[in-house]
């Protein structure tokens, strides 16, 4: 069978994508990580000597390996929290309630997190406009 230009390309992507390690749960790729879902976005207690908490938002197709790097260089630093949110990804019938769940989540962070802790949310393709979407709806007290 003979494929055309343009089927040839979908077909390469998509193996790209699967052989790319891009469609991966959570957990997997986390270990030992706080994992947060969309639906039970209950942080863990922080330490009073909480210095950071990084919440990480992964793309359409899970966490992969692409972000081992920023796990490791988490855990290398001492007194942050490292938390996942967990989502079903853009496929969803309501987009909006992924987006809510992460707001309701890093406003969550923001209120807990002891006075001088830092909190960043690193997120990887589609979680970026989640992250850009609750940007704008953040309640950040003065200071």
């Amino acid at each position: 069978m003979i494929l055309d230009a343009s089927t040839r390309i979908a077909l390469t992507l998509g193996l790209g994508v699967m052989l790319g390690g891009c469609w991966n749960a959570v957990d997997a790729h986390c270990p030992g990580c706080a994992i947060v879902s969309e639906r039970a976005t209950t942080l863990p207690r922080f330490t009073p000597d909480t210095r950071a908490v990084v919440i990480l938002v992964h793309g359409a197709f899970g966490l992969g390996n692409e972000w081992r790097g920023v796990i490791d260089a988490v855990r290398a630093r001492r007194k942050s929290a490292l938390v996942a949110f967990a989502w079903s990804g853009p496929w969803t019938r309501k987009p909006s309630l992924p987006a809510e769940a992460l707001l309701r989540l890093v406003q969550q962070a923001i209120d807990q997190a002891p006075p001088r802790a830092r909190i960043l949310v690193i997120a990887h393709s589609a979680g970026g406009a989640l992250t850009s979407y609750i940007g704008e709806r953040l309640r950040v007290p003065a200071g």
